[in-house]
């Protein structure tokens, strides 16, 4: 690679330039990502778009636009942008960061039940494929650390069965933040920390911090290795160790906002304390963990907007008695993911 420092005269990174993060780079693959976040910004278009989708969809026949838009799909990605914004105004120490961050956790709340309202509407199964990207499955994450627990829990049962009979195949694949995904899941709504049996080579860098939560030593050293490979990924080297970045290779965390964010980590941590009993330390030296994200304030309540108000109201009108986002629904248990 040409220097190690990839900035031009204006202090801005070079975009030809393609960083391979390593332990020698760590800070300066942080600080191109925040560059990289900063440059983006928020999408006032796709935000706006989204809006007016969703609008058509409130003022309209649901039935006119199945097949060709759900709203749903829409509200993940008003969510997104709310945590891109979220994000952007925490690093730069704005207190009402964390409230956008809260109402996108939101949004991707009720779009899970919006979701669930409809797969129940037309008798599908769980294993029926569904789009829903990655934002909502991290963003859970986040609300199993930060949330109540009663705001959570249908949320966490609707994604359990989606997992557990692969109807978000086609969204994460074999991916291992998928495995992982479906251990929190486990943990979460069962109560079942993943065992060692399943705790295989298809969680690459996410085993060891599962396998060591009961040494302080060995977790440091996993956590220090997942973040070096949370940083390759996010550059779109499959780990460290990868020569070149993977063309084809999907990434359920490493999208924007996500690379700072490290919600999964947040997760593992609660889920940890509740099941073993166990206080994981993330004080690891890495500059990853050195940002004003891990600061996750507890979202006692989630923030509302009147897009949102209006879904709500439109929803109950429309599924009747399956619009329930605050009742759980029973789980359909598998023991694991097969690849």
């Amino acid at each position: 690679m040409a220097k190690s420092h990839s900035l031009t005269k204006g202090g801005k990174f070079d975009r030809r330039v393609r960083l391979r993060p390593s332990a020698a780079n760590r800070q300066e693959a942080v600080d191109r990502i925040i560059w990289g976040l900063q440059e983006r910004g928020v999408s006032e278009q796709n935000l706006e778009c989204n809006r007016h989708y969703v609008a058509e969809f409130l003022a309209g026949a649901p039935q006119q636009v199945e097949g060709i838009f759900t709203p749903e799909i829409s509200m993940f990605s008003i969510a997104f942008e709310y945590a891109m914004q979220g994000v952007l105004q925490t690093l730069a120490g704005q207190a009402e960061g964390w409230r956008s961050v809260a109402l996108a956790v939101n949004y991707c709340r009720l779009g899970m039940a919006v979701d669930r309202s409809r797969r129940e509407q037309k008798g599908l199964s769980y294993a029926h494929p569904c789009r829903l990207g990655d934002t909502p499955a991290f963003l859970w994450f986040l609300a199993v650390a930060r949330c109540e627990p009663a705001l959570v829990k249908p949320w966490s049962h609707y994604l359990y069965n989606l997992v557990s009979q692969r109807g978000l195949q086609d969204d994460f694949g074999d991916d291992p933040a998928f495995c992982f995904l479906w251990h929190m899941l486990r943990a979460e709504c069962e109560g079942v920390w993943p065992a060692l049996r399943d705790i295989d080579d298809k969680l690459e860098e996410f085993g060891p911090l599962l396998a060591n939560v009961e040494s302080k030593v060995s977790f440091s050293k996993a956590l220090v290795e997942y973040l070096d490979y949370r940083l390759s990924r996010a550059f779109q080297y499959a780990s460290p160790a990868a020569d070149k970045p993977a063309r084809d290779a999907r990434f359920l965390f490493e999208r924007q906002w996500m690379a700072v964010l490290p919600a999964e980590l947040l997760c593992l941590r609660w889920v940890c304390r509740q099941l073993r009993g166990i206080d994981l330390t993330l004080d690891v030296e890495h500059p990853l963990l050195k940002t004003p994200m891990l600061d996750v304030p507890s979202f006692q309540q989630l923030p509302d907007d009147p897009l949102l108000s209006d879904i709500v109201s439109v929803c109950l009108d429309y599924f009747g008695h399956l619009w329930a986002p605050e009742t759980s629904v029973a789980l359909i248990k598998r023991e694991r993911i097969e690849s």
